[in-house]
């Protein structure tokens, strides 16, 4: 069994005005990647989406992505919550996450990570946000 710390930081934020499960907080990622699969129950239109480059250290190989979106991404509670927008590469990846929040978000969101207690905190506009991880 896994112990505190050795667990990955998966949390459901708002993207878009929806939850989205299984998403990875990556704090070493440069890159953040919203599975094609996410961005097709958003039912935004692949029109809104602009080319993005190729990119690699996700899985083996090159991925080539479907392109890149910025959208709205929101954590917390009615009464204390937070949103930014935040530009994601959309692509066809094997993963069990439906999305991956790198660096830059947590920088946006000023949001710090606690592995050891499983939970990510950022300031709000009535106090501290705690976000458990799922």
């Amino acid at each position: 069994m896994a112990r505190a710390g050795e667990l990955p930081l998966i949390v459901t934020p708002t993207i878009a005005n929806a939850k989205i499960k299984h998403c990875l907080v990556d704090g070493g990622a440069e890159l953040n990647i919203l599975s094609a699969w996410a961005f097709d129950q958003l039912q935004i239109s692949w029109s809104t989406i602009t080319p993005a480059p190729p990119f690699g250290g996700v899985t083996l190989g090159a991925i080539i992505p479907r392109g890149a979106v910025t959208l709205p991404v929101t954590f917390g509670t009615p009464e204390n919550f937070r949103t930014e927008y935040i530009s994601f590469t959309i692509a066809r990846v094997n993963l069990p996450y439906n999305a991956i929040l790198g660096r830059p978000p947590l920088y946006k969101f000023m949001a710090a990570n606690h592995y050891g207690y499983l939970c990510m905190k950022m300031p709000g506009p009535n106090g501290v946000i705690t976000i458990p991880g799922d």
